[in-house]
């Protein structure tokens, strides 16, 4: 499985709200299991000490990233524990 998340890292000093210095918000996330990398219809396993490409589309929201604040990819091979708040 994999987990893929779109963060917004905001920058460390923000004068207009210093307790959002450093903030990181969850923009997109998605979840998916290896064996439907390539088609949900067709499973197939992975394959051990092979490289295998994932395309997982994170185009869920429109964001701005504004100016000094930072893009973050985080991928994971699981969800667990996973904190929203």
């Amino acid at each position: 499985m994999v987990y893929v998340k779109l963060i917004d890292v905001y920058p460390e000093s923000y004068p207009s709200k210093p307790e959002l210095g450093g903030y990181q918000l969850m923009i997109a996330d998605d979840v998916l299991r290896g064996k439907f990398r390539k088609s949900f219809v067709k499973p197939e396993p992975l394959r051990p000490d092979e490289v295998n490409e994932f395309a997982i589309n994170l185009r869920t929201r429109n964001h701005r990233f504004r100016k000094g604040h930072r893009i973050m990819v985080q991928i994971q091979s699981s969800c667990v524990p996973v904190d929203r708040s």
